[in-house]
Parts: structure tokens; sequence; C-alpha cells
């Protein structure tokens, strides 16, 4: 594989990465939105609740 062609392999697997953060994200706010305590979620998926609450600070979400 030349420089290029691993080059743009780097690429697309980064941009599959993000795409798994987004949806990591997504969950986590559904969780939440379903009433699952952050502390569940830390237990549940071993994520950091310094991840969870700058997940929650960027998405805007609000507890009803």
């Amino acid at each position: 594989m030349n420089p290029k062609e691993q080059v743009e392999q780097d690429l697309r697997a980064w941009a599959d990465e993000r795409k798994v953060d987004k949806r990591r994200d997504d969950l986590i706010i559904q969780a939440l939105d379903a009433g699952v305590t952050i502390n569940r979620i830390h237990v549940l998926t071993g994520i950091s609740r310094g991840t969870i609450y700058r997940t929650i600070a960027a998405s805007g979400f609000r507890r009803s």
C-alpha cells in the first residue's frame, strides 16, 4: 500500500470511529431521557462520568 492509500484508509477508519462516538452520545441521551441515572450509565458502559457530563452539556439535554 502506498502512503496516499494508507492515509486515505486511516481517514476512513477515523470517520468510522466518529460514527461510533455519535452513536454513543445518542445512546447516553436516550438513556437519560428514559430515566437511567448517570451513575448507572457509567456502571453499565464504563464511560467516565466526565464524558457523560460533557455529552449532556454538548447536547443541551434537560431532564423533564
